[in-house]
């Protein structure tokens, strides 16, 4: 089943600036079924792109001031949006049902604005991506038998009172997470510029790498 939608976790300059050119793509599908992820960075620019002309309609899913936000991009931009937008706010639909087997739930986190967790199910397949919050119950019953968890893990967990101070999650917090959640994989993402790829080579959670680089997974 392809479903045509886009998550938005919080209205922030430095995280959603790039979903301005919603207004126009072709077609950007995302097969539940296939659970496959790339590098973040690489996966980003491929949203972007496929994003990037679409006609076709699109589903917005995100915080109360997501309308807002985009009307008032496309004014100072002198962007004219031809795109047919179907903007959700999750804040009143915490549950959804979008095309007959494909189910989206969220919660709220813990950060220093209002942000968004969401849990995406198709059939018996079950993700979880949580960002940008400190460790709280709602990630655990949101993540509850994820096929995968894609969470946070900005700092190392001997910094633990610096993502506390910042509203961030450590690695092992994370871990933690998928532990009391009992899900079946972890992905860790969102990380400081000062962690480098040998310190997060090292995150392992039941034998399995909790970082993915470029190479394709299938899960």
């Amino acid at each position: 089943m392809l479903v045509r939608l886009f998550t938005i976790l919080f209205i922030y300059i430095n995280a959603c600036t790039g979903y301005t050119p919603i207004y126009s793509s072709s077609n950007f599908n995302f097969k539940i079924e296939d659970y496959s992820l790339k590098g973040e960075e690489r996966l980003a620019n491929l949203i972007y792109r496929k994003l990037y002309n679409i006609e076709s309609p699109l589903t917005l899913i995100g915080p109360p001031n997501l309308a807002d936000y985009l009307t008032s991009c496309f004014h100072h931009l002198g962007i004219n949006s031809v795109q047919d937008l179907d903007i959700i706010n999750i804040e009143e639909n915490m549950e959804l049902q979008l095309g007959e087997n494909f189910n989206l739930c969220a919660m709220e986190m813990k950060h220093k604005i209002p942000c968004w967790g969401y849990a995406m199910q198709s059939g018996n397949k079950k993700l979880v991506f949580v960002t940008d919050t400190l460790r709280n119950t709602n990630t655990i019953k949101l993540a509850q038998e994820a096929d995968v968890l894609i969470h946070e893990a900005t700092f190392q967990h001997a910094q633990r009172d610096k993502a506390k101070k910042h509203f961030h999650t450590t690695e092992i917090q994370a871990m933690e997470i998928a532990d009391s959640a009992k899900v079946k994989r972890l992905i860790l993402t969102h990380f400081s510029q000062r962690l480098t790829d040998t310190d997060v080579k090292k995150w392992i959670w039941r034998g399995q790498p909790c970082v993915v680089f470029d190479e394709r997974q299938k899960i």
